[in-house]
């Protein structure tokens, strides 16, 4: 019987030393095991978790951003209206150059007192300044039918712009707070342990 009540208290205490306590088995499934600072560690860790997610977002919503981006100025750069418009443009240069030579020639005609000659000239290359305002009328109106509105890829382009705005914020504001975290993991990693006192040979006989 007194066998049996010591094998019994014996194995007892066995299990007692296999078992391991909570916090030992907290330490053995995070890893950070013999850390002082855990909790402090632990902190840093899950905040770099959401700085990740929150840079994520903010990346894949710049890509966005830029795909609208392309399709506004690719709307804008393939748009017949701007097409024509720069055609137009060149005419309107050309209709420009000839009405300055009008004005040279009406002002010679003026200072010849009244040179026939000279007002012929004058009047031809009025009637080509007018041949030339006249096409350019024409093709106003032409380019204004092909006049396409690319305004819904522009504000599309502007909305995710705000959006990534927001993102990019939230980011830094979390990029922050992690550093604070890390700062308060290495300021408690640095912090020396507390050390019992140690009683000497002197308070033996106490």
């Amino acid at each position: 019987m007194k066998f049996s009540m010591v094998a019994a208290a014996s194995i007892l205490a066995m299990g007692a030393m296999a078992a391991p306590s909570p916090a030992e088995g907290l330490v053995a499934r995070t890893g950070y095991k013999n850390d002082k600072c855990y909790n402090e560690k632990d902190a840093w860790k899950q905040c770099e978790k959401y700085e990740d997610k929150q840079k994520k977002e903010y990346d894949q919503c710049v890509y966005y951003e830029n795909k609208k981006k392309d399709d506004y100025y690719k709307c804008k750069k393939n748009d017949k209206y701007e097409i024509c418009y720069k055609d137009y443009n060149k005419k309107k240069s050309y209709y420009d150059e000839c009405k300055k030579d009008e004005k040279t020639y009406e002002d010679a005609y003026n200072r010849s007192y009244k040179d026939e000659g000279l007002k012929k000239k004058w009047q031809r290359k009025k009637q080509e300044c007018d041949a030339k305002y006249n096409e350019c009328e024409g093709y106003k109106k032409t380019c204004d039918s092909y006049q396409k509105d690319c305004s819904k890829y522009e504000n599309e382009w502007h909305e995710y712009e705000q959006k990534c705005d927001k993102y990019e914020h939230e980011w830094h504001e979390y990029e922050q707070k992690c550093h604070e975290k890390e700062a308060e993991y290495n300021t408690c990693k640095n912090k020396p342990s507390y050390q019992p006192p140690s009683y000497g040979k002197s308070n033996k006989g106490y």
